[in-house]
């Protein structure tokens, strides 16, 4: 099986020949390698992780913008990579013992997420309560009440504006995330995603937040997320939570609402140009995802409720909580992990995921 390791010897030194940037010849090897890497002799295995660690140390030092066309063909090779590193590390003895917990990654693969039982979360709230009591007992601001876009450097930014009634925690004590880390290492559940998934995991942000009622109907309005591939989220909340609260919630995948959409927006913007040239080019669209009907799929509510969702492939919105209620939240990151990467990390109160995921291996 030397061959695998000279194949894994090749890709590293094509990529320095090629200053870190990654074609599609690159995924290729590395999916051929994810193939037949399990037959590697125990003895040879880490010699091939050695391997993925220098080229995962190499890459790391790669500088990647936010643009996705810079940070896609990054997060393609390293979840590959993460496959292959799971596979050749991953316990003969692979059964899952916890009968709770049967089915659960493939229910998540198959619908896109999983909404927990009441187990599993009270399981995860006993972890989270240090996050959740950062949040003040009464009022709806800090120091100063305004949010400081406090960002890990190497984490894209979300630059859109913030909803007046929403509330971030801006710094996480390190107590919190070792609690996190804590339930990472010995969950049940985060074993079984593992294993259906195919890759370890680990979390690379946390974000801590209360929604207030507004006045000006503020929400999460229906939406798909733009993280990485491979990267979900727990959204998980504090207490009794209801439909009153604004729970988060998936809707149903109409396809008007991906592709028909910008469809038929595309021809009102040219009627419009045709008939008034001085009209602006960002002029409010006719058809919009707030203005369709939209079917509710599943709801996440009860006691201390969690859900997993795949938030790039699933519609999901939370409405605006009603007068005098809260909506107390922790979305929590997942990716892949590769190999001695920390199991948790924190890209700050306004980020989402590492522009280059080798940067933090």
């Amino acid at each position: 099986m030397a061959d695998i390791q000279n194949i894994v010897s090749s890709l590293r030194a094509r990529l320095i020949v090629d200053k870190g940037i990654i074609n599609k010849t690159h995924i290729t090897t590395s999916e051929n390698i994810l193939k037949i890497c399990y037959q590697l002799p125990q003895a040879e295995r880490s010699n091939i992780l050695d391997e993925i660690r220098g080229l995962a140390k190499y890459l790391g030092s790669i500088n990647v913008g936010e643009n996705q066309l810079d940070w896609f063909p990054y997060y393609q090779l390293y979840n590959v990579l993460c496959s292959i590193a799971y596979k050749i590390t991953k316990p003969i003895d692979n059964e899952h013992t916890n009968d709770n917990l049967l089915g659960v990654s493939d229910i998540y693969k198959s619908q896109g997420f999983w909404l927990a039982d009441r187990r599993n979360a009270e399981e995860l709230a006993t972890h989270l309560k240090l996050f959740f009591d950062l949040l003040p007992d009464k009022g709806k601001s800090f120091a100063n009440g305004e949010l400081k876009r406090s960002v890990t450097q190497g984490y894209s930014v979300y630059r859109s504006e913030v909803n007046a009634n929403l509330l971030y925690v801006e710094e996480l004590p390190i107590e919190a995330k070792r609690h996190l880390d804590n339930y990472i290492t010995k969950s049940d559940l985060i074993e079984n995603l593992s294993r259906g998934l195919g890759f370890n995991l680990k979390v690379c942000n946390i974000r801590v937040y209360r929604y207030f009622h507004s006045k000006l109907g503020q929400e999460i309005l229906p939406h798909y997320d733009s993280v990485p591939p491979n990267v979900f989220k727990f959204m998980a909340f504090n207490g009794d939570i209801k439909i009153e609260n604004g729970a988060f919630e998936i809707l149903k995948d109409e396809p008007i609402l991906r592709k028909d959409l910008r469809y038929l927006n595309s021809i009102k913007r040219r009627i419009t140009k045709i008939f008034n040239p001085n009209a602006a080019a960002t002029s409010p669209p006719l058809f919009s995802v707030k203005s369709t009907p939209l079917k509710v799929i599943e709801s996440c509510i009860g006691i201390n409720p969690f859900m997993i969702v795949n938030s790039n492939e699933k519609l999901h919105r939370a409405l605006n909580p009603e007068i005098g209620l809260i909506r107390d939240t922790i979305e929590i990151s997942f990716m892949p992990r590769l190999l001695d990467d920390p199991l948790v990390t924190v890209g700050g109160c306004q980020s989402g995921a590492p522009l280059n995921p080798f940067s933090f291996v």
